[in-house]
């Protein structure tokens, strides 16, 4: 006497999905330019180089769908400006210093989609979120012989600033089922961070004189350091829909 057993594959439809693990990027044109060196470097420094021309990100998290029509995610996010090489120079063109600057933000993000039109296999949803970021900034001098005279400075250095922010974002995605339970989801939208302030997370000796821990970093009027991370983005995602039945 012989057995058989029927196998039954698993038949993939958004109603009967409950929880997913995700992971997403995503690139944007970066706001920045110069702004987190150029009210940092000296009120006549030419600078020469590459700036900040765009951001990318990256996203890991969980998801629960709530019913039919929405989602909610929450995840860990790096937001990473291209990285900065410049070099800094008198208006002579005495070379001053080689500059590289680097901004990235660590964000925790609580997003909800409203899926305004689903089949079972395939929906297009407008999303909206928050997110608390840790945003850090490194501008790492180093100098001529000349720059060093020029700004009465003894050493190169890195000065380095911090600050915490609340964000917001929102979009559109449409989402389909790419293989098995995996899908992917392709999104367009807007990210809200701006910067109003930035602390220095170490003593220096800079340009504009001897900085403390914890101070708060001036422009070159004596207004505060501002950078703005907002901006359009385009992003694509992967989900892991899990079946614990």
């Amino acid at each position: 006497m012989s057995l058989s057993q029927i196998a039954e594959a698993r038949v993939f439809n958004f109603k009967n999905e409950t929880i997913a693990g995700y992971f997403r990027g995503s690139t944007s044109l970066s706001r920045l330019g110069t702004t987190p060196f150029d009210n940092a470097s000296g009120n006549s420094t030419v600078f020469t180089g590459e700036d900040h021309a765009y951001n990318y990100s990256g996203e890991i998290g969980f998801l629960l769908n709530i019913g039919d029509f929405a989602t909610f995610r929450v995840g860990a996010e790096l937001i990473q400006s291209k990285e900065s090489e410049v070099v800094g120079s008198s208006a002579g063109g005495t070379k001053y210093f080689d500059l590289v600057s680097d901004v990235f933000v660590f964000n925790t993000t609580g997003t909800l989609e409203y899926h305004i039109f689903s089949t079972d296999t395939t929906r297009l949803s407008l999303f909206g979120g928050v997110g608390l970021g840790s945003i850090s900034m490194d501008l790492d001098y180093t100098f001529t012989s000349a720059g060093l005279s020029a700004f009465s400075l003894s050493s190169d250095y890195t000065e380095k600033t911090t600050s915490y922010i609340i964000g917001a974002h929102a979009g559109a995605q449409y989402e389909f089922l790419f293989a098995d339970t995996v899908t992917m989801a392709l999104e367009a939208g807007f990210r809200h961070l701006p910067v109003p302030k930035l602390d220095y997370k170490e003593d220096a000796a800079t340009i504009y004189g001897a900085v403390t821990k914890g101070s708060r970093a001036k422009n070159q009027d004596g207004t505060n350091r501002t950078l703005d991370l907002s901006g359009y983005y385009v992003g694509l995602g992967f989900r892991f829909y899990l079946d614990f039945l």
